[in-house]
């Protein structure tokens, strides 16, 4: 641990009365990030203090070399890197997240997607599911690396990301005529853009129709972010071939993110073999095909997922295994029980290479809300509502080796920070939090972290979400704080060996 914040710590601690009795949190852990994200609490001047000084050492610690590995899709995963970059509000205050407090943050990123634009690209190309891969890639563009590669101002850099937003989210519908009938459309420009960046999307958006291999793709409606990914991947094979090898895969996506101004190796799938997913519920009724498991209405929960890859084993960039065994902190994005995490995890050696390092801080972000079709009903009793123990149970039955040493702690909203007028909106909306069995989860062998990681934002507006800066300051005071999550490490694990 950091000397100074150790020696402060121990010595707020000693007092009969400490400092940190005026903190709600149940553990030292939650107390240090209630700190941290709320300040110190009122009190008489000599007791908080100390408190305000060991938040202001937390805050300034400087974590650019720390190493993070965070797993997921979609929304889940690309709003804790940097902010959900589907959604308007985004280029508001598009640098913040994890990308912002640990540059060296890599997310591994599910590739089983075969809905929307991603499925359509599918029919055309032999690529992984690339949706939410593009999704990510614009959450994880970085304040440094804009204004470093092409000189900007902070508000140019702003202004570059509202364009970039606008041409990534962009959809059509009909076949486009040619490049400016394609970004006409849509009241897409790059004239905010920084020239070298400006000419090397505009020539990503001529190979789409240059390049017999694209053309193809632009008689299907698209989401122009998808197309753009793939045309990068596509600049590094030879125009003669059809074959798409996974060097080409992690090139592209790298070339693509670094000139937006993300880190290297910013964003990686979890696999560069297609896949499908496959959903089994309690009453033995299968359904094939992520987009199709996610409109599932069975009326029985989910028991079984599984993973069919179109070769055996399925290609593992070496990048993906070097980022795990070097990470310093692995999370567990939150998102989709069955359609994000449990996948990458299905990938062959992944769950065996996060079990493996052994020195890195590993934690789960839990889920808000249940969804409905995957967490809407518990296995063994659907009757009741789904609880966090339920989350944990449902990873362990559906990664191999079980959760043992995938991670330690769960970081979670405590919903007591949230008004109950929103929450009764949205049970009127048949939207229900998936609740903390604080004991439960402990007795399974797991840390509970309740935190006030939800956007102040969005509560505004009388929705309840992450908000990536507040969670990128709670892992960051979890890592300082580590040794302090060691000593208050639960009972060992007891889950069974999943079967």
């Amino acid at each position: 641990m950091d000397a100074p914040v150790a020696e402060l710590l121990d010595r707020l601690g000693e007092a009969a009365f400490s400092p940190f009795d005026l903190l709600a949190g149940r553990s030292r852990t939650e107390q240090l990030v209630e700190l941290v994200l709320s300040g110190p609490p009122a009190g008489p001047p000599a007791m908080v203090s100390g408190l305000a000084n060991l938040a202001a050492l937390i805050r300034k610690r400087d974590c650019g070399q720390v190493r993070v590995v965070v797993f997921g899709g979609g929304t889940g995963l690309s709003t804790i890197i940097g902010g959900d970059s589907l959604n308007l509000s985004w280029i508001e205050q598009p640098f913040a997240g994890l990308k912002e407090v640990f540059p060296r943050t890599t997310a591994v990123v599910c590739t089983t997607d075969d809905g929307g634009s991603t499925g359509e690209l599918l029919k055309d190309l032999p690529l992984v599911g690339l949706g939410d891969i593009r999704h990510v890639l614009l959450s994880s563009v970085r304040e440094a690396g804009l204004r470093e590669r092409y000189v900007l101002s902070r508000g140019e850099a702003l202004e570059a990301v509202a364009d970039l937003f606008a041409l990534f989210n962009h959809r059509y519908r009909l076949p486009p005529a040619g490049i400016d009938d394609l970004m006409g459309r849509g009241g897409v420009r790059l004239d905010a853009l920084p020239g070298d960046l400006a000419r090397y999307i505009h020539r990503l958006l001529s190979s789409l129709f240059t390049d017999p291999r694209l053309t193809r793709t632009l008689a299907r409606p698209h989401c122009l972010g998808n197309l753009l990914v793939a045309a990068a991947i596509y600049q590094g094979i030879n125009p003669d071939e059809d074959e798409v090898p996974p060097n080409a895969i992690q090139a592209g996506i790298d070339d693509l993110g670094r000139r937006l101004g993300a880190a290297p190796d910013a964003v990686l799938p979890c696999s560069t073999t297609p896949s499908l997913l496959r959903m089994r519920y309690a009453n033995g009724v299968e359904v094939t095909g992520e987009s199709k498991a996610g409109a599932a209405r069975r009326g029985y929960p989910v028991d079984r997922v599984e993973v069919a890859f179109s070769a055996s084993p399925p290609h593992v960039l070496p990048a993906v295994r070097e980022a795990i065994a070097t990470a310093d902190i692995i999370l567990f994005a939150p998102g989709s029980l069955y359609t994000s995490i449990v996948p990458v995890m299905q990938v062959p050696g992944l769950a065996a290479a996060v079990a493996a390092n052994r020195d890195a801080l590993k934690i789960l972000i839990a889920n808000l809300w249940v969804q409905e079709g995957e967490t809407d009903l518990a296995m063994g009793d659907p009757e009741r509502r789904f609880h966090v123990s339920d989350l944990l149970k449902a990873y362990h039955r559906n990664i191999p080796g079980g959760v043992a040493s995938l991670f330690q702690s769960v970081l979670l909203l405590g919903m007591d920070d949230i008004p109950g007028s929103i929450l009764q909106n949205y049970a009127i909306e048949r939207k229900e939090p998936i609740y903390l069995d604080r004991g439960q989860v402990w007795h399974l062998g797991f840390q509970p972290v309740e935190a006030a990681i939800y956007s102040p934002a969005a509560l505004d507006d009388r929705r309840v979400k992450h908000d990536p800066a507040a969670v990128a300051l709670a892992v960051k005071t979890m890592w300082v704080a580590r040794e302090v999550v060691n000593r208050e490490r639960p009972p060992a694990m007891r889950l069974a060996p999943p079967e």
